[in-house]
């Protein structure tokens, strides 16, 4: 078992719970065959239905429909505790002709190389040295 507990809620209308349920299995197997080796940490994943209470100290992953940020088909944050808390937009996903799922991905693996939103890659392209 992993330290880190990730919970799942969707709040969308655009996809059932058991649509949302049913896509974690892939994403618990990509962190923990694919992601957790090399980069050193794991989670544990569940879904939490609507009318049942969030785990204390579980990060969050909540599906809503449409992006509370322009143009965003998800984005990591942290909650007024501190803990990561991720936002997939389904809605949008489905609007742009995505899978809401490679948003919860990249969101995921995102939220767990850098929970608390103070990370950044430089990079300088190649193109800024030509002559």
């Amino acid at each position: 078992m992993a330290n880190i507990k990730i919970a799942f809620t969707n709040e969308s209308t655009v996809l059932t719970d058991a649509q949302v349920k049913t896509a974690i299995p892939a994403l618990q197997k990509q962190i923990t065959r694919d992601f957790a080796p090399i980069w050193g940490v794991d989670a544990d994943l569940s879904f939490v239905p609507k009318s049942s209470p969030l785990p204390a100290k579980s990060w969050l992953i909540g599906v809503f429909d449409n992006s509370d940020q322009a143009g965003a088909l998800g984005y990591h944050d942290l909650t007024e505790e501190g803990l990561p808390l991720a936002k997939v937009f389904a809605g949008a996903d489905i609007q742009y002709q995505s899978a809401w799922t490679v948003t919860a991905s990249h969101e995921l693996l995102e939220m767990l190389v850098d929970p608390d939103i103070n990370l950044f890659a430089f990079w300088q392209s190649c193109l800024e040295h030509a002559v």
